[in-house]
């Protein structure tokens, strides 16, 4: 690089600095102003609206303050843009509120918008109207009408395993697949006996769902502690409506064995 390409790499680093500085400058000048009104004993619902959108300017994350003054996201959202284009006189009582309705080419923005995250919360969706439409719905129905016209609906969550390599497992079931029909013939012929192994782990909260009852009588379980634990094993033949079920205390290497060795134990027993 020559000398002069040096010279405009360091304005360019200069004036970003300098830019910088300035934002953090005008900043500090607003929490200042913020620090003041709410210093002015004005209205309690002024002074909330101040504190929310100087806890933002702070850098609090908006589920903090959330947590801090019980408002909502969007709330803060709300009154932070309003501030950011109005100053103080955007935080007065007299401010006329925003728009409760979408147009439809908003709603289709939006509804395109919310196919493209990775997951969804309402209060993301809040802050998203407010931000680019300044938009508040008058009811959450609202914004969960925007949820099913997007084709996003409630619905529990499946535990999966981030680790699991779908290649192996196919591999393995080949594999698996292969010694079957190898053995096809002894199988068939009940001199040898196959058997699926699997476990599961039930705590004592899993016995509450739902049940019939009087409409006017809550339906009540005895349960002394929900976390309780009971692990199952089981083992299911292949050929022979033979289902073997055994409970133990934890799920673990030495227990697994512990089946294993009691179901040989058993089949042997049945061929005496």
């Amino acid at each position: 690089m020559d000398f002069y390409g040096k010279i405009g790499k360091f304005d360019n680093k200069s004036k970003g600095r300098k830019q910088m500085e300035a934002n953090q400058n005008e900043k500090e000048r607003q929490i200042e102003g913020l620090i003041k009104f709410i210093n002015s004993n004005g209205d309690s619902r002024e002074m909330k609206r101040a504190l929310a959108v100087k806890l933002a300017l702070q850098g609090y994350v908006y589920r903090a303050i959330e947590n801090i003054l019980n408002v909502s996201q969007g709330y803060v959202s709300k009154w932070k843009k309003r501030f950011i284009t109005q100053g103080i006189p955007g935080l007065r009582l007299g401010y006329k509120g925003a728009k409760t309705k979408l147009t439809r080419e908003e709603e289709e923005s939006t509804i395109q918008w919310l196919s493209c995250q990775e997951y969804w919360d309402i209060s993301e969706l809040e802050i998203y109207l407010i931000e680019e439409y300044d938009v508040i719905f008058e009811s959450k129905e609202s914004y969960y009408k925007i949820y099913r016209k997007a084709k996003i609906t409630r619905q529990k969550a499946e535990k999966v395993n981030p680790k699991k390599n779908e290649e192996l497992v196919k591999k393995r079931n080949k594999k698996i697949n292969q010694i079957l029909e190898d053995n096809r013939e002894e199988i068939e012929s009940g001199h040898l006996v196959v058997y699926a192994i699997d476990e599961c782990h039930l705590m004592g909260g899993d016995i509450v769902g739902e049940a019939w009852g009087k409409s006017k009588e809550r339906v009540e379980i005895p349960i002394n502690n929900y976390k309780d634990r009971q692990t199952y094993y089981g083992a299911l033949n292949l050929l022979e409506p033979d289902l073997i079920l055994e409970k133990y205390s934890t799920g673990n290497g030495e227990n697994t064995v512990k089946f294993v060795e009691n179901l040989q134990k058993k089949m042997s027993e049945k061929d005496c």
